[in-house]
């Protein structure tokens, strides 16, 4: 895997330089923002999916996780739909626990619900002791797999401090590397991982919350707190130190994301999907931007490139991936034709 630390940051700033230089270049009108469809993932080399479900942004990089519940695989690309390969699997993009370097524990292989509510996948970007870990929920098993970011599998967590997990059908790590596991038994179990190597001991927390399911931990305005869904759909915003409830945020289908750069948190509902402000005291009443998908169909997987304000959306009509952009006002600045502007060593005229 690439050098990661600190990799948001500088993705971001190489990305704010570009824009702020744009901006000063080319006047622009104040408008609000919204998302609009790119592409399908991949453009002109579409990756082939049999049930993509479960999706997450490695936000070091740029990478793509895909949870495939036909194949029963994990699958990594790069931006541009380029397969980008695990170091540990002898160049291959897949994890799919059956032999070499990502095997699982008997029984061999990856256990992926088709149901959405049950699938998550989450991926450390903290910087810290276990920067780059993949979490992978398997409800049925009672378990969660967690693998190195080079493919190779590290553990599976299998307790909290109060016993032996229910079904796990939801995982997010925040930007302090507190891992959050949500357990249909009536739990969020949160741990602080010391090392890489192992978990359990870390266990610091344990919310009730009935049938816990996926789970988005804040960003900016929303750190410190926890977007988690009960199984039917609600979607509420909790403390992340307590478990304390603040408030119902919406109702979610599915799954539920939020964007690292802002801390927006993203709830499908049915054929829409909502996007919310919920950094304030008192819960939203309407969605700040809600849009039906490109091709008409339940989204089963949500996730955001915070760095270059991508959305993807896994598309359980079509078996694709849906790229949409955000598309934000840059200030209007007044500049002669004749002055250049350097970004990262490059001028701009």
């Amino acid at each position: 895997m690439r050098g990661r630390r600190g990799g948001l940051a500088a993705r971001v700033g190489v990305l704010g330089a570009f824009a702020l230089a744009v901006g000063l270049l080319f006047a622009s009108s104040a408008s609000a923002s919204g998302w609009v469809f790119k592409e399908t993932f991949g453009s002109a080399n579409v990756p082939t999916f049999v049930k993509p479900l479960a999706l997450a942004v490695d936000q070091s990089s740029g990478d793509l996780l895909v949870v495939d519940a036909g194949a029963k695989t994990i699958s990594r690309f790069k931006p541009n739909g380029e397969p980008d390969p695990f170091s540990a699997l002898a160049g291959s993009n897949v994890i799919d626990g059956l032999g070499g370097a990502d095997e699982t524990p008997p029984p061999h292989g990856l256990e992926v619900s088709s149901f959405a509510q049950e699938v998550q996948i989450a991926v450390d970007d903290s910087g810290g002791v276990a920067d780059g870990d993949i979490y992978l929920t398997q409800s049925g098993r009672h378990v969660v797999y967690v693998f190195r970011s080079d493919g190779t599998f590290l553990k599976q967590l299998t307790t909290s401090s109060e016993g032996a997990f229910g079904e796990i059908c939801g995982t997010s790590v925040d930007g302090a590397g507190n891992l959050y596991l949500g357990d249909f038994g009536g739990h969020i179990h949160k741990f602080a991982p010391t090392s890489n190597s192992p978990y359990e001991a870390t266990n610091t927390a344990n919310f009730p919350f009935a049938e816990a399911c996926t789970l988005a931990a804040g960003a900016g305005p929303t750190a410190g707190f926890l977007f988690a869904n009960h199984y039917n759909g609600e979607l509420f915003k909790l403390d992340a130190g307590s478990g304390a409830s603040k408030y119902k945020v919406a109702t979610s289908d599915v799954t539920v994301a939020a964007n690292p750069a802002n801390g927006h948190v993203f709830a499908p509902k049915e054929s829409e999907v909502r996007e919310y402000d919920a950094s304030g005291p008192t819960a939203p009443t309407e969605p700040i931007e809600h849009f039906p998908p490109h091709v008409s169909s339940n989204v089963r997987g949500v996730a955001v490139d915070g760095a270059s304000k991508l959305l993807y959306l896994a598309n359980s009509v079509s078996s694709t991936i849906e790229v949409w952009k955000e598309q934000g006002a840059l200030p209007i600045v007044e500049t002669s034709p004749a002055e250049a502007i350097e970004v990262e060593g490059a001028t701009l005229i």
